[in-house]
């Protein structure tokens, strides 16, 4: 399996007539096949062409399109604090923090106990919603010092010593994400997630925790939704050349 990185795709072209499908790419490089699966987040289909999106020639149905554009598509981010020794007593796997203001809501609201899953004397703490995509302005030595005030807060000054390494994401605006999982918002309904996973003229098809009817927003989902999406191309070339999946396999 050729697995290239740093690829961009810019456009996806379904050849309606001859049938198959052209992928464009940055720099002008177009790369053809049969069939395609896409599994870009949510936070790429539902931005323009000319913002960050893709462009879908012919376009995409108009239900996909319309189902695309309900779902909710979050931000959640990380940041883990390496420490020179633990100063945190408990040995569960996370804690909580409450805040009191509501405008800090979502600030650094837990913190997973990486000690537990790998030995070191590592926090990961999270933040979600608007105080993530405000995080993400912030460069980390100052996102640094707002979680190290969070956690002097709870144990005190004293206590927590400065770490020794940080790592942060910003899924918010990484332009090839957009955000970190799906949710439904108001107004989308559970067939949109399905209609996102629709495949489309038995040659274009999706997978992603976004077309996850089951386990939206989870790792679980996105690998589920690979192999469902795996199997209904494999069908749909099964049906077309006139031939049926071996005994062992699941249709």
């Amino acid at each position: 399996l050729d697995v290239e990185t740093g690829v961009v795709v810019t456009a996806v072209e379904r050849r309606v007539a001859a049938g198959g499908v052209r992928v464009v790419c940055t720099q002008g490089r177009v790369v053809s096949a049969d069939a395609l699966v896409m599994t870009v987040p949510l936070g790429v289909l539902q931005r323009e062409p000319d913002d960050g999106g893709i462009l879908f020639s012919p376009p995409l149905p108009v239900e996909k399109t319309n189902a695309i554009g309900r779902i909710g598509f979050g931000t959640l981010n990380k940041v883990a604090l390496f420490f020179p020794r633990v100063f945190w007593a408990h040995d569960t796997d996370f804690f909580g923090r409450t805040v009191s203001s509501t405008s800090h809501r979502g600030l650094f609201f837990l913190f997973f106990n990486l000690r537990r899953a790998c030995g070191a004397p590592a926090l990961l703490a999270l933040t979600a919603g608007s105080a993530a995509l405000a995080l993400e302005a912030l460069d980390d030595d100052a996102i640094r010092d707002e979680a190290l005030a969070a956690l002097r807060g709870m144990f005190g000054a004293s206590a927590v010593p400065d770490p020794i390494d940080v790592m942060v994401t910003r899924w918010g605006t990484d332009p090839r994400a957009y955000g970190a999982y799906s949710y439904a918002r108001v107004g989308s309904q559970y067939s949109d997630y399905a209609a996102v996973a629709e495949p489309v003229d038995g040659e274009l098809f999706f997978a992603g925790e976004h077309t996850s009817t089951e386990h939206p927003a989870t790792v679980v989902g996105a690998y589920l939704s690979g192999l469902q999406a795996a199997k209904a191309l494999h069908r749909s070339f099964s049906d077309a050349a006139g031939t049926q999946p071996a005994p062992d396999e699941d249709p």
